[in-house]
């Protein structure tokens, strides 16, 4: 994965988790790498709502909606289980601030 791509999904979980994060010490965001770092937003994801379902098997991760009719609202496949758990969240994370734009 490219190192751009890891600094703008570990940028967008920071704004999503501290919506006043400035920017400072990216270097230091640990997010893709770090299980000590993730599950706090994995915990968080699945808090927001109604809820949401997160699925991890092998090195892939569903996250969806829980209930009735699960719907899939972001996936990550990846060389390892951590950067496929920390791409679902960024794509979920993406996905969450659009439906959030949607609703305003």
């Amino acid at each position: 994965m490219e190192d751009n791509v890891i600094k703008d999904g570990n940028r967008l979980i920071a704004n999503f988790l501290n919506p006043d994060y400035a920017g400072e010490f990216e270097y230091a965001l640990q997010w893709h790498r770090n299980w000590e770092w993730l599950m706090p937003l994995v915990e968080k994801i699945e808090k927001i709502d109604t809820g949401y379902e997160i699925s991890i098997i092998d090195k892939e991760c569903e996250i969806g909606t829980m209930g009735y009719q699960y719907t899939c609202v972001a996936r990550g496949k990846e060389d390892t289980k951590i950067l496929a758990v920390w791409r679902a969240c960024v794509e979920f994370i993406k996905w969450y601030n659009d439906e959030q734009k949607k609703i305003l």
